[in-house]
Formats: C-alpha cells, structure tokens, sequence
C-alpha cells in the first residue's frame, strides 16, 4: 500500500519538528516537505507532491495567511488535500477556512494526535469534521440563521411580536404602536405566515389559525425575540 504523503507548513519550529517526529511513527504516513512560510511553501510545493498539506493558519504577524494560502490552492484546483492546523478556535476564523478556504479539515493543535486519522478521513474523501473546530462552526452557523430570520421581519412587526410576548391584547398594541388595530391584525397575519414559510415541515401548526402563544414560542426559538 502506498504511503500518504505530507507536507508540514507551519511557522513554530519547535510544533513543527515535534508534529514531524509524532507522524513518523504511523508507517503509512510520509513526510515528504517541511516549511516554515508562505515563502517557502512555495517552494515546497514546486517541487515536490504531497497528498496532504497540514497548514498552519497563521503563518505571519497575525494575518490569517493559511486562509489565503488555502484560497489560492483552490483555485489551482489542485488534487491535494488541506487541512488546518491551528491554536486559534473562533468561530469566524474556522468558518472562513472551512468556506472561503475550502480545506477538509480544522483541527486545533492541541489535539494533533487526532491527525493520522483525519489525514486517512481526507485522502479517502470524507467529511469528518474534527470536534474541536465543528462545534465553532455550527455556533457560527446558528447566529447566521437567526439573522437571517430576523431580517425577514420589519421593525413594526418585531414591536408587535415583542408587545404579544408582554401580553398585550391587538387594541393595546394599536393604542401603543399608533396604528389602526386592522394594521395590527394584518402585520401579526404577515409575521405568522413568513414564520410558517421559514418552517414548512412543521405540518401541524400549518393547519391552524394564527394562535399567538404558538407564534410567540415560535419567535423565542428561533431567536426572533429574546
């Protein structure tokens, strides 16, 4: 069976040369180029093939280069695989590089023993998501939702949903809010079907009139109101 081959880009050199000396001990892994910049890097890669790059994501004065660097290999449409090796776990940071950066896999380096096997999980194509970074990016993912819901509605109607929540009849929001109480029922109308057309496999309550204690649960679970 042919070994998996690796290229180690990272700029610590004492990680570097200790991650190196780790991977050497699984046979079928092979370390066929080391770097330490993008620099070198390119070098690596121009004279050497890897079926692996382990990349560090921040390789100089806190830029996040091994997005960038992730970018352009993409866009090379270059077989090898990427995946990150990095200290740094926000949510943004492991979001732009699983999605702009397009690697396979992130991985904090505290858990660097987990990597023979992401490497296997990347050469044969699957999408294992290391623990260490998936929960970042569903966290990211989730906030991304609730805006997106949130946007749907107009600051009238997030008003209505927030009075409703209070236990305000129609005729007391009308009176607060300065509109007839017929706008009131027509824009709570509005927010129950944009909320229904957000969640269509959610069958039952499709089949009910507007019941503002449902459309307030509603609006709390998804974060519409807080």
């Amino acid at each position: 069976m042919a070994s998996i081959k690796l290229i180690i880009c990272d700029d610590d050199d004492l990680f570097r040369e200790l991650l190196a000396d780790f991977l050497k001990r699984d046979q079928e892994l092979e370390i066929v180029g080391m770097a330490n910049s993008p620099i070198s890097l390119n070098e690596c890669l121009n004279t050497t093939e890897a079926d692996v790059l382990l990349l560090d994501i921040n390789l100089t004065n806190s830029n996040y280069d091994g997005i960038e660097i992730a970018w352009d290999l993409h866009r090379k449409n270059t077989s090898m695989k990427i995946i990150a090796l990095s200290s740094l776990n926000q949510e943004e940071v492991v979001t732009h590089a699983l999605t702009f950066g397009h690697v396979t896999n992130y991985v904090v380096k505290e858990h660097f023993r987990d990597l023979p096997q992401a490497i296997r999980d990347a050469v044969a194509g699957k999408a294992n998501l290391h623990y260490s970074s998936s929960t970042k990016l569903v966290n990211h993912l989730m906030k991304s939702q609730v805006e997106q819901i949130q946007q749907r509605f107009s600051e009238l109607q997030l008003d209505i949903l927030k009075c409703l929540e209070k236990g305000l009849t129609r005729g007391e929001i009308a009176e607060k809010l300065f509109h007839t109480e017929a706008n009131i029922h027509k824009e709570i109308c509005k927010i129950s079907k944009c909320l229904k057309g957000t969640f269509p496999y959610l069958e039952h309550w499709h089949l009910k009139r507007v019941d503002t204690e449902e459309l307030i649960e509603l609006a709390k679970r998804v974060g519409v109101i807080v």
